[in-house]
């Protein structure tokens, strides 16, 4: 009966301090062992490097196909304006800046020379990392090349080359230059500027330059001139004559301005 008693009095006397005393010491978690694989991870692969594709051929090719990044481009809405600074913010919208890398696509033999005549302008306003190439080469090699999307350039002035190009004044006064009529044979007979030597503008495309001038007794030595009526053959071959080391101008002129000048 005492031993009832004396156990009673402790169950109350517990309860009336709030229950057993509570251990102040955090309780201990032992870490398990995880089951999740760990994941390496992935390397970023480096971005080739951006360029500019453009599509010189007419409008109509590159509406039928085209590369997926190519932008099309007519040379004839970059004629050599007295403001070179609207060409300029013309190719800015394209992407293109001085220190581009453009990647220029024709027809080759096919076409007119649309692409070198795209490929002398850029050069002749200070981009000078350019290639040449066809649509059909281009299909091919396509995904070695991205274009950047939504971007443009600050805003640049062009620093024109004006050595490259050459005036009528200059044609008549010069007596140390080789004249390239850059016409088809057929054209180069029935006339031409005194003087100069026939060279079709599609027998620079692809070939031997200098192999091709001296067979044609060019002298090397001297500076080149390229002409023919609509600009676009003669840019052409003067744009990879120059690209190949040699001495070039371009006679934007022409044929026509030479003949008119001479009826006066």
């Amino acid at each position: 009966m005492k031993n009832l008693i004396l156990i009673s009095t402790l169950i109350f006397s517990t309860m009336a301090q709030g229950g057993p005393p509570v251990s102040q010491n955090p309780p201990i978690t032992i870490p398990l062992p995880s089951t999740e694989k760990k994941v390496k991870p992935k390397k970023v692969k480096q971005r080739k490097p951006t360029a500019v594709i453009l599509d010189a051929r007419p409008f109509f090719e590159y509406s039928l196909n085209h590369g997926e990044t190519a932008q099309p481009i007519r040379w004839e809405d970059y004629m050599l304006e007295p403001d070179l600074t609207v060409m300029a913010h013309k190719l800015r919208a394209l992407g293109i800046a001085p220190d581009s890398e453009v990647l220029v696509m024709g027809d080759g033999v096919s076409g007119h020379g649309e692409e070198g005549r795209i490929a002398w302008m850029l050069k002749y306003l200070g981009v000078h990392k350019i290639k040449l190439t066809t649509f059909a080469e281009y299909k091919g090699r396509k995904n070695s090349y991205e274009r950047r999307d939504n971007w443009a350039p600050p805003v640049w002035v062009p620093k024109a080359d004006e050595a490259m190009r050459i005036k009528l004044s200059e044609i008549e006064k010069n007596t140390d230059i080789t004249l390239i009529d850059t016409r088809s044979p057929e054209e180069f007979s029935k006339g031409h500027i005194d003087g100069a030597i026939s060279i079709f503008w599609k027998d620079f495309v692809n070939g031997d330059i200098k192999k091709l001038l001296t067979d044609k007794k060019v002298d090397l030595k001297k500076e080149i001139v390229f002409y023919d009526e609509g600009g676009i053959g003669a840019a052409y071959a003067a744009y990879v004559t120059a690209d190949n080391g040699f001495p070039s101008r371009f006679y934007d002129g022409g044929y026509n301005e030479w003949k008119n000048g001479k009826t006066k």
